[in-house]
This record gives structure tokens, C-alpha cells and sequence, in this order.
């Protein structure tokens, strides 16, 4: 994920993946509703995040990350803790 433009680089993420409804949904739209994921999918995604920008979100917490604003601060938080 590049510094300049996180939240891009998430939405060419989904839209690479099939995902083309992503271009339009809102940073607090819930994602799952947006795209007609259902749980499955909804994990399948998230797992896709977590390939693609190594980050693991926590299992505990998956419930959580279901807009694009929280996805893309959990990423950005992980690769400041982790340093350039």
C-alpha cells in the first residue's frame, strides 16, 4: 500500500477482484451490504486484505472491520507500528 493513497490502493484491491460496486462505496458504508457479500464472502475479503497488505486482523475482531475506513486504518496503523 502506498503512503500517498491508502484508501486507493484498498478500492483497486477490491475492483481487481470483482469487486467493480467499490469505486462507489462510501469510507463508512458497510462493506458486506455494498458489495451483496455474505459472510463467507465477507471473510474471503478480508483474508484477500490480509494477503495483500500482510497484515492479520484480529479473529476476534473480524465483525469489526466492515467499512473501507476501517480496514484502511487498521492497514495504515499495522505498517506504522512496523516501521518503512
Amino acid at each position: 500500500m502506498s503512503a500517498a493513497d491508502p484508501e486507493r490502493d484498498l478500492r483497486g484491491v477490491l475492483v481487481g477482484r470483482g469487486h467493480d460496486r467499490a469505486s462507489d462505496i462510501g469510507l463508512d458504508d458497510d462493506l458486506p451490504h455494498g458489495l451483496g457479500l455474505d459472510s463467507l464472502a465477507s471473510l474471503r475479503l478480508l483474508a484477500l486484505v490480509e494477503k495483500q497488505f500482510a497484515v492479520r486482523f484480529p479473529d476476534d475482531q473480524l465483525a469489526h472491520y466492515r467499512t473501507l475506513r476501517r480496514i484502511m486504518e487498521f492497514i495504515v496503523a499495522r505498517r506504522e507500528e512496523s516501521g518503512p
